[in-house]
């Protein structure tokens, strides 16, 4: 098993409910930089964060490949943790799977530090949680 980096440790030491963690969306690698020199513990990147900078709807409409190719630059830029928000893992239980793994080997490299799923319930089309409209997909599926 691979040791945890500084990073990693860092973002395990804030997860205390007493003390959470507090991370700032970024939308971009500047975007994250700031939040880094402003002393957030992680950085979220936000999948609303990164449509809205693309001029797009919180749908699912932005690539994988472009997802993980901020989440990278993001990563680079600055040390503190980012956190992936990967909507509903683009797609199912395989995608979900193949994303983890994607995601992962990123992270060993330097970028991302953990993924998200809080859409990982909803059915497609996907639609923004703050909108209180997905459908749910039943534990069976």
């Amino acid at each position: 098993m691979m040791q945890d980096n500084p990073t990693v440790a860092r973002l395990k030491a804030r997860l205390d409910p007493e003390r959470p963690a507090i991370a700032m969306a970024a939308h971009n690698p500047l975007a994250a930089k700031l939040a880094a020199a402003a002393g957030f513990d992680a950085i979220w990147g936000s999948g609303f964060e990164l449509s809205a900078s693309y001029a797009v709807p919180d749908a699912n409409i932005l690539s994988v490949n472009t997802h993980l190719e901020l989440m990278r630059a993001i990563g680079e830029v600055q040390d503190a943790p980012v956190i992936a928000d990967l909507d509903t893992g683009y797609g199912n239980a395989v995608n979900v799977a193949y994303l983890v793994a994607l995601y992962g080997r990123r992270r060993r490299r330097g970028g991302n530090r953990g993924q998200d799923l809080p859409e990982g319930q909803q059915s497609a089309p996907r639609r923004a949680a703050n909108l209180g409209t997905g459908r749910g997909v039943s534990r069976q599926d």
